[in-house]
């Protein structure tokens, strides 16, 4: 169950962790920090300009996200999973290519994410991390969607998700 630090995404382990199916098994939360320079070919794409201020602090940075995705991690899987087995991985690189990779590496029966549903600009900027999951996971995806209000990220209530299964490719 990827996170990545969003509200949606917080909300589809909301989702998780009211549904009776994975009650025993073990929920892997993990979360992938950019390198730097994915996080500066991202910036740079978004703005138009490689800004100075990338350039100078990009070790200390990478170290930083990852103890801030250590630490995020913790926190949800304690709020969220204080009952129920759980672990947590942080890893370095492509958000796909790095899930993808965990869940052939540890052998998952199953990936559960949240889609933020991006189309047009925002999708060719950001990219579908989801749909690059879908479309290479060898074990079954579970989509939950969430959508987004008045420019904040928020997630759909329990009754009104609409969980979207995709079979392995």
């Amino acid at each position: 169950m990827p996170l990545d630090g969003t509200a949606l995404a917080e909300g589809a382990l909301r989702f998780v962790a009211r549904e009776d199916f994975a009650r025993e098994a073990t929920v892997v939360l993990p979360e992938t920090v950019p390198t730097a320079n994915v996080a500066r070919a991202a910036e740079s794409i978004a703005t138009a300009y490689v800004p100075a201020r990338a350039y100078g602090h990009e070790r200390g940075d990478a170290e930083h996200r990852r103890d801030q995705a250590t630490r995020h991690l913790y926190t949800a899987a304690l709020t969220y999973l204080a009952d129920r087995p759980w672990d947590s991985a942080v890893a370095v690189g492509p958000p796909a290519a790095q899930i993808l990779e965990l869940a052939r590496d540890e052998g998952f029966d199953l990936i559960i994410m949240a889609t933020h549903g991006r189309v047009g600009a925002d999708r060719l900027i950001h990219g579908s991390v989801a749909g690059e999951v879908v479309r290479h996971a060898a074990v079954p995806v579970l989509l939950v969607r969430g959508v987004a209000e008045a420019g904040r990220e928020t997630e759909q209530t329990a009754d009104a998700a609409h969980p979207l299964v995709a079979p392995p490719t």
